[in-house]
């Protein structure tokens, strides 16, 4: 039986949904300022800690509080809908929360004045209310996709990762990269959407194919 994807070298679309472990192992984060910052602001006696990761629709803020749950083991992650009640994690430090934008005032002020360090994945920007509810605050930048060579490292880096054994697999060329740049920027979200649709139609690791 024909295994899918073998007919490109590939375990499976490398532009499909990666768990939680593969996502932010494949985005080259640097979280060195983030982490020193939530150390720096752990002791007790100290104001608690706030991080905001800030940037545009799917430049890697979720990725970034992903990378922090399995970098701090004491971490608890919650993911706000969109009309629909959170269910927020508070047993643990930091506090992680992902879109925080859509948190209802009485919550976020409920989580802004607890003693725990929170980050948030947010596209509003809070530092104002944080400091009144007494925390130090930062705001750092998910953008971690600056230019196309990056863009194009980070995209063969996925497919890289979902190889089946030696010989040819697809690749990102530099054009490709530098296209996708120039549409889309930093928004990976859409450049990993319509590069799926893209490798489930490729018939062959060396076929000719064009970014949409």
């Amino acid at each position: 039986m024909q295994l899918a994807f073998a007919h490109l070298n590939l375990r499976r679309n490398p532009f499909g949904a990666l768990s939680d472990a593969e996502s932010p192992r494949l985005a080259e984060l640097d979280l060195a300022e983030a982490l020193e910052f939530l150390n720096r602001h752990a002791e007790h006696n100290s104001r608690p800690a706030a991080i905001q990761f800030m940037g545009r629709q799917g430049s890697g803020k979720t990725t970034h509080l992903l990378a922090l749950l399995a970098a701090l083991p004491k971490a608890v992650y919650s993911p706000v809908p969109i009309g629909q009640p959170p269910q927020i994690r508070t047993d643990g430090d930091p506090i992680l929360i992902d879109d925080a934008q859509w948190l209802t005032w009485t919550l976020r002020r409920r989580l802004f004045r607890c003693d725990q360090r929170l980050v948030l994945a947010t596209h509003r920007d809070y530092s104002a209310e944080l400091r009144r509810s007494g925390r130090r605050v930062i705001t750092l930048s998910s953008e971690t996709t600056v230019d196309s060579e990056t863009l194009r490292r980070r995209l063969n880096a996925r497919i890289e990762a979902m190889r089946r054994g030696p010989g040819n697999i697809p690749m990102i060329s530099p054009e490709t990269a530098r296209l996708a740049w120039e549409r889309h920027g930093s928004d990976m979200r859409t450049i990993i959407q319509k590069l799926f649709h893209v490798f489930q139609h490729l018939r062959r690791p060396d076929d000719p194919w064009f970014f949409e």
